[in-house]
């Protein structure tokens, strides 16, 4: 799942998810690249973004659950969660199902 959903935020519109959003997925992998460390961990710790300042475990490539309900998921196509099925129930239980 989290290898997916960082995929698709970077090459499709409307992909949300713990791993990151499409809508920023450019710019956070722009952070990244420029933060100056070569470990990926790294990376991630010193990511300067405004998840990352308030909590340096999170970072907009690993978004908070309550950072994600924030800003909501009626924008979204896809949605991955690393999260368990309660979650999913009471998220998504009276949205429109095709």
């Amino acid at each position: 799942g989290t290898e997916i959903n960082g995929e698709l935020a970077m090459h499709y519109e409307r992909v949300c998810g713990n791993k990151g959003y499409s809508y920023d997925a450019h710019q956070t992998n722009l952070r990244y690249q420029t933060s100056g460390n070569t470990w990926a961990g790294q990376k991630m710790k010193n990511a300067q973004d405004i998840y990352s300042k308030q909590n340096p475990s999170k970072n907009r490539g690993k978004v908070s659950s309550s950072s994600m309900i924030e800003i909501g998921f009626e924008d979204c196509d896809y949605v991955a969660l690393e999260t368990g099925h309660n979650f999913w129930d009471s998220t998504f239980r009276n949205w429109y199902r095709p």
